[in-house]
């Protein structure tokens, strides 16, 4: 028989929320802004402080692209498993920033050195 863990349904949805948000690359402000609320009032909410009506949890779950089950499944399998994943992936994503950010530096190099006529020299 599998043992169920009880925990705070309100800690459960935070976490979840979180995970998210973070794996989307969202800051607690830009939810809260799309929420109407303050970024304190967010936090507080990740953080399982905050009881959660069912219209808010429509709102965020809507603001993160996500299932409302999404947000309050409780199984740690599946949760380890979308935390990893999410982890790979939000790495992934700083990698290609990073990646982009050399790329814009060296066409805005090059774009200088068209408009100024100078050679274009490899770094």
């Amino acid at each position: 028989m599998k043992q169920v863990v009880k925990r705070d349904i309100n800690k459960v949805a935070g976490s979840k929320m979180r995970m998210f948000r973070v794996g989307k690359g969202l800051e607690q402000s830009t939810v809260a802004k799309k929420l109407g609320m303050t970024p304190g009032s967010y936090s507080k909410i990740e953080a399982g402080l905050t009881d959660v009506n069912y219209s808010r949890l429509v709102q965020i779950a809507g603001v993160l692209n996500v299932k409302i089950a999404d947000l309050l499944c409780d199984d740690p399998a599946t949760e380890n498993w979308n935390t990893q994943r999410l982890l790979l992936l939000a790495g992934q994503i700083q990698d290609r920033n990073q990646r982009l950010q050399v790329l814009n530096q060296q066409l805005l190099r090059l774009l200088n050195e068209l408009i100024t006529c100078g050679p274009v020299t490899k770094q």
